[in-house]
């Protein structure tokens, strides 16, 4: 871990905006925020590439061509960083307890500091791998007529295969226990063997990601946040490719590379509360 923890690293000074949005629930209920622009990303597609946070928010990290860029939320300073050359094609990367997991190929890596365990190869390069708490993972393996999930818990070596879909899933999101994913234009949930649909989209959904309370979903239609279980409040901020919360502060990308902020994520369930409870 200390091999990008230890990094010190940029970004370029924020900019307010703010912006309103009506629910559909019914005109009463309006939210209001303060928006930053952190920085934006020249030719970054979110699909193929990766974007994710520290636990502490204080470093942004891309991965793109084999190549980290880490860059700080509080200075002015990044660093771009060159993986073990054990790791030859990394596509994914994961914090789990004190290791790495890396997508590298077909293999499936763990790296600690600069040591790197093959844990798992894969039959060909067409998966790709989730989050799913302390040393474990969703593995979501990809062919023409269908998409597979399992999850993985990696200390125990229990494979477990939970969904299987004709549709693409784009994202997964839980810890094995419960399970939200993105299929198309729709959202399950996946607990206790059962699969629940609890939000349809009319657009396709690129990313979902927990806060507190809910999740955030980005799609070609915008941002939206889902107050569980049913309730739907958008952003008209145009068309989202990623969505991440942490510690609340909610992130989201644009289509156009721009990468904004917002620090108060549970604002939005607050008020949908303040509503229900005058």
């Amino acid at each position: 871990m200390k091999y990008i923890t230890n990094i010190i690293c940029l970004i370029m000074l924020s900019v307010s905006i703010s912006f309103s949005q009506e629910s559909p629930m019914t005109d009463s209920l309006k939210y209001k925020s303060d928006i930053k622009i952190l920085f934006t990303f020249k030719n970054f597609d979110a699909e193929n590439n990766q974007l994710f946070i520290n636990e502490n928010n204080d470093v942004m990290i891309l991965l793109k061509n084999n190549q980290l860029m880490a860059i700080s939320t509080k200075s002015d300073k990044k660093v771009s960083i060159s993986l073990p050359k054990d790791i030859h094609k990394a596509e994914k990367i994961i914090y789990s307890d004190e290791y790495l997991i890396v997508k590298d190929g077909c293999f499936i890596k763990q790296l600690k500091d600069s040591t790197i365990n093959i844990y798992m190869k894969m039959p060909d390069e067409n998966f790709s791998i989730y989050p799913a708490g302390l040393s474990k993972i969703y593995i979501l393996l990809k062919n023409k007529k269908k998409y597979e999930l399992f999850f993985v818990d990696m200390k125990t070596n229990t494979q477990i295969k939970i969904l299987s879909h004709s549709k693409k899933i784009t994202d997964i999101l839980g810890d094995g226990e419960r399970t939200f994913v993105a299929i198309d234009k729709d959202i399950y949930l996946l607990e206790n063997k059962e699969s629940i649909l609890i939000h349809h989209n009319e657009t396709p959904i690129n990313s979902i990601t927990g806060s507190d309370y809910g999740l955030f979903f980005a799609s070609e239609s915008g941002l939206s946040y889902l107050s569980m279980p049913f309730i739907v409040v958008p952003m008209d901020v145009g068309y989202v490719q990623k969505v991440i919360c942490k510690n609340n502060i909610l992130y989201f990308l644009k289509k156009d590379g721009k990468l904004f902020m917002i620090e108060n994520a549970n604002s939005f369930e607050n008020k949908i509360r303040d509503f229900f409870n005058d």
